[in-house]
């Protein structure tokens, strides 16, 4: 539509939600929603992960390569090569998730940082928001105090820019938020 979307315009209201699993980093809710078309109470829950947002940065060092991690991952059971990327605590600022984040998986500072998207990771089941980062003129921080994160094995690997393309078409990079997040970054490459 050409307009936004007006919470009067909404299918569905919340009548309550109730969590029916807590667990690290999720949380599933059961919805009980009411059909505004209808003014009827759906006939069964829709249920839906609560989760944090989280930061990906696609991380640039001065001699045009990107700083990409390699780690085991709960879901696949598999190893991914991803960008750098991790939950933002309540109350964190993303940008200041952000460079935690690079320096705890990789170890490597920024010189600069910079937001160039955000995006609903899949919002028919989930409530969080990836905030993706651009940082350029990575380099190995002297000190430092937050890498290796005690409950990571991560092994950091440098790939020159122009090869990102060929590992995400490859499945080397097999995540897709962080192929998205490359992907979206391209345009502000520098040359």
């Amino acid at each position: 539509p050409d307009h936004p979307i007006r919470t009067a315009d909404m299918q569905w209201t919340l009548n309550k939600s109730r969590d029916v699993l807590e667990t690290v980093p999720f949380t599933v809710q059961a919805l009980d929603l009411k059909d505004n078309r209808t003014q009827k109470d759906l006939e069964h829950p829709f249920h839906r992960l609560k989760t944090p947002d989280w930061a990906n940065i696609i991380a640039l060092t001065s001699d045009g390569q990107a700083v990409l991690v390699r780690q085991q991952r709960a879901g696949t059971l598999e190893y991914t090569c991803e960008v750098p990327g991790g939950v933002i605590d309540p109350g964190e600022d993303p940008k200041a998730a952000a460079i935690r984040e690079l320096e705890e998986e990789t170890g490597y500072q920024c010189k600069s940082i910079e937001k160039i998207a955000q995006i609903n990771p899949n919002p028919a089941i989930m409530t969080n928001t990836l905030h993706m980062y651009l940082a350029k003129g990575c380099t190995l921080k002297e000190n430092r105090e937050l890498f290796p994160d005690k409950n990571e094995a991560i092994d950091v690997k440098l790939v020159p820019l122009d090869q990102l393309d060929q590992m995400i078409r490859k499945q080397e990079i097999n995540s897709a938020l962080a192929a998205l997040t490359v992907y979206i970054s391209m345009p502000n490459w520098p040359e």
